[in-house]
């Protein structure tokens, strides 16, 4: 059985720990098939990977300085985790323990979010904590820290 932990963080370390701050709008949900396979080459259930996909209307911060398509895919908070709990239901995979960093942001799901706190690979994007997203609301102060 995995364990998990929590972290608690704050605004300002989500913004320095983030690679990528984007202003947003929701354009639709997505959901991608990941294979699963084991050692007994027995059929197993895909691993269902779900997000949203977003329009980037603003670049708040881009560490890395290459260039952000108009449209992004940002899979659901600690995908990853769900995965690795899938492979060991169904794949006899190894149980893991996770670290999970959360924000407690004033907005109630991603779907809601005007501003996401992303980091990025290649062209890959993820939260880079549990809940890291908020409202406009926040822009301000956001901008502020990340201009100090």
């Amino acid at each position: 059985m995995s364990i998990i932990r929590n972290v608690d963080l704050t605004l300002e370390t989500i913004v320095s720990s983030s690679n990528l701050i984007v202003q947003v709008q929701t354009v639709e949900p997505y959901e991608e098939r990941i294979p699963i396979t084991s050692d007994s080459n027995s059929a197993l259930p895909d691993f269902i990977k779900k997000g949203l996909i977003f329009r980037v209307k603003r670049i708040l911060k881009n560490a890395s300085e290459n260039s952000i398509p108009e449209l992004i895919k940002v899979p659901n908070e600690n995908w990853k985790r769900y995965l690795s709990q899938h492979k060991e239901r169904y794949a006899n995979g190894p149980s893991k323990s996770f670290t999970v960093n959360s924000y407690k942001s004033k907005v109630s799901s991603m779907n809601d979010a005007d501003i996401l706190f992303l980091n990025r690979s290649l062209d890959n994007f993820s939260l880079t904590a549990h809940s890291s997203y908020e409202s406009l609301d926040s822009l301000k102060i956001i901008e502020e820290i990340i201009n100090l």
